[in-house]
């Protein structure tokens, strides 16, 4: 890096990464599609290293919405809602301890 001083190459560093990651989100969103689409497509099966792990997609309101929850199973789920679906693969643990079981 050119840069001499600490902070600014930090903080080139920084929005460097920031601007990857936000590369890597839409890239991944536009292989998730359209949610709104098909609002029943195939099921998809997602695979996570813990056993009973639960995802808060949207938290739940006091005397409102119900919120959603994304519940593994035995470190399975396989859903067909396009929210759950679109919102596991943008979540960060996406590739690392959560993975989508394709066919092949």
């Amino acid at each position: 890096m050119p840069f001499k001083d600490p902070d600014k190459a930090r903080t080139w560093r920084r929005e460097y990464k920031r601007k990857r990651r936000a590369a890597a989100r839409a890239a991944r969103d536009r292989s998730a599609g359209d949610p709104q689409g098909d609002p029943q497509g195939p099921p998809v099966t997602f695979l996570c290293v813990h056993r009973r792990a639960t995802y808060v997609l949207r938290p739940a309101v006091k005397g409102g919405d119900k919120g959603k929850r994304a519940e593994f199973h035995d470190g399975r789920l396989t859903t067909a809602d396009p929210e759950i679906i679109a919102a596991l693969r943008r979540h960060p643990d996406y590739g690392a301890r959560l993975t989508e079981l394709r066919d092949t």
